[in-house]
């Protein structure tokens, strides 16, 4: 089955059944247009950008969001909408960037919130970070015989788990347990616990990265 041309013909006959609504002046006809189908959960189906490529953001200017395809079926396009997916409606024009998904890389970033994209929601001073590279979200984690081997311990500041359960930098931890047992706190404690770590030494510095991920609203 040609996927392209089955993209091409279904956009085509979705588009003469008026289901969706063009944007007054918008070329119907570019590949690097689409409009929505529907959105449900923080994900919009939208039809065209028969380009379009996994993981490339795409902008929606009426309501001056970001998406992120993140699946690409024969029909249409999935996206992940990069914020409030409540100003998305049917039949909103879509665009493609031919960007990548990709993050600032600085050390200015230390102490600050910033969503998926690297930009800075903590409202504090200064809403831009300037760097001198980004680094692409898309790529493959090291593997076990690229990365350092693990040599020196990481205190978490729970006396019982540096005692019992050592664990090293670099390595990988997890901390499993009932709801409201605790497992945050210990991440949160080991956290703090690294300022004082950082302290009693200038060299091979810990620093610390919370990554927050959201429920789907039907799970809330």
């Amino acid at each position: 089955m040609d996927i392209q041309n089955s993209r091409l013909n279904f956009s085509e006959s979705l588009e003469n059944s008026n289901l969706i609504t063009s944007a007054p002046g918008a070329d119907t006809s570019d590949t690097n247009t689409g409009y929505v189908v529907s959105v449900s959960d923080g994900l919009a189906k939208v039809s065209g950008l028969k380009t379009a490529f996994f993981g490339e953001i795409v902008s929606l200017p009426e309501t001056d969001l970001k998406g992120l395809i993140c699946n690409l079926s024969i029909y249409n396009v999935d996206i992940l909408i990069l914020g409030d997916d409540r100003f998305v409606k049917s039949g909103h024009i879509v665009y493609r960037t031919g960007l990548s998904a990709t993050v600032p890389v600085s050390i200015n970033l230390l102490g600050r919130v910033i969503n998926p994209l690297g930009e800075i929601i903590d409202g504090g001073i200064g809403d831009k970070v300037e760097s001198k590279c980004r680094a692409n979200i898309n790529v493959k984690a090291p593997g076990i015989i690229a990365r350092y081997k693990v040599s020196e311990p990481l205190f978490t500041g729970v006396k019982i788990i540096d005692s019992l359960i050592p664990v090293g930098k670099g390595q990988r931890e997890l901390i499993i347990g009932d709801k409201g047992t605790g497992k945050t706190s210990i991440c949160f404690d080991t956290i703090l616990n690294q300022k004082n770590e950082n302290l009693k030494t200038k060299n091979n510095k810990v620093f610390c990265i919370y990554v927050s991920i959201g429920q789907k609203k039907i799970k809330r």
